[in-house]
């Protein structure tokens, strides 16, 4: 899973300015493009505040949640400022999966967001 089009532009930026010195105290590196280099092999559970703090920024709240301690959880994304409003509500096995398949969605929004 990762960000991808103006998203992934857009996001790489947000870090830049936001969480460099986190980044670069956690072991990656820039390019001179300002990619990050190792942060692509952080496992997701490190990723996920940074993802949510980014989609924050930008108007796109996620919510994980899991409904009464059972074996399923379930994630919410509301754009904010966007016209159309979008909540899912699907069930994943773990909070991985629900984590994931939230930023996978969150990309998406945003970057059909980004082109109008």
């Amino acid at each position: 899973m990762e960000l991808t089009g103006k998203c992934k532009e857009d996001f790489e930026k947000w870090v830049n300015q936001n969480h460099q010195k986190l980044i670069v105290r956690m072991g990656s590196e820039k390019t001179t493009t300002g990619t990050l280099i190792l942060w692509d092999e952080f496992p997701l559970s490190l990723k996920w505040g940074v993802y949510v703090d980014f989609f924050d920024s930008v108007g796109i709240k996620i919510l994980i949640k899991n409904q009464d301690y059972q074996n399923w959880w379930f994630f919410h994304i509301k754009p904010v400022d966007i016209h159309e409003t979008y909540i899912e509500r699907s069930l994943r096995n773990t909070r991985s999966e629900a984590r994931k398949s939230a930023i996978e969605k969150a990309n998406e929004i945003y970057n059909n967001n980004a082109l109008k």
